[in-house]
């Protein structure tokens, strides 16, 4: 049965996701909670590891200093090794993440609502994640191409096959009513665009790997109903 999710609803949900604080040891989710959007959040982790694999093997051709590549590349590389030998979930695997997590933060534009419309368009517009994926395989030549990002409309210009000019748009007046601009066009990176869409596949990724609370809620029902005491720390 196919699910109908308004735009703004959709979009409103991975804004909460990208901008969620996260623990180094990860949550418990109750999974009944989730349902149509679970499946949203969680669509795009399947792109991590070619994500990654591509920055990896071109990190020198972004637009980053020494120091901020080599901060990438050692955050990156623990979590890529993890991600491709084992996926299952783990304390340890949680942590790493978090790390490139933490890192791709900092790296980040200085306008955090710029990197979250990217990681908004990344997960819910399967047009422009593939736009942004298939730019990853020059990135020695996208390394000075720029996107335009309108915010006084909500809409993110990207450049296309033959020469067109894609529009895609995020309802910046629902999400962030507090930043709306009367007249304000920014220029984007090519690097800040790639790292924010990495961002936003990470972080579904973590969600991805979040423990389900059922098994555990199952065992104090059931231990309740016998009348014992239940101490969960």
């Amino acid at each position: 049965m196919d699910i109908y999710l308004p735009r703004t609803d959709a979009q409103r949900m991975v804004y909460a996701l990208l901008s969620m604080p996260w623990h180094p040891e990860n949550y418990l989710i109750g999974s009944s909670a989730f349902g149509a959007a679970e499946e949203l959040l969680v669509a795009v982790s399947w792109r991590l590891i070619p994500i990654m694999s591509r920055i990896r093997e071109n990190s020198n051709f972004l637009s980053l200093g020494e120091q901020e590549r080599n901060r990438l590349n050692e955050a990156l590389e623990p979590a890529f090794r993890r991600l491709d030998k084992d996926p299952s979930a783990s304390r340890a695997m949680s942590t790493t993440l978090c790390k490139l997590d933490n890192v791709l933060a900092q790296l980040g534009s200085q306008e955090k609502v710029v990197d979250h419309i990217i990681g908004i368009l990344t997960v819910t517009n399967v047009e422009f994640q593939e736009l942004v994926y298939q730019s990853m395989r020059h990135l020695r030549e996208s390394t000075t191409a720029t996107v335009e990002l309108d915010m006084r409309a909500g809409t993110i210009k990207v450049p296309s096959a033959f020469g067109v000019m894609q529009q895609f748009i995020v309802d910046l007046d629902r999400i962030f009513p507090e930043d709306m601009r009367s007249h304000e066009t920014i220029s984007v990176r090519h690097t800040t665009v790639v790292l924010a869409a990495m961002k936003s596949c990470l972080r579904s990724e973590m969600l991805k790997s979040c423990h389900d609370t059922t098994p555990l809620l199952k065992l104090v029902q059931e231990v309740q109903e016998q009348g014992d005491v239940v101490y969960l720390s």
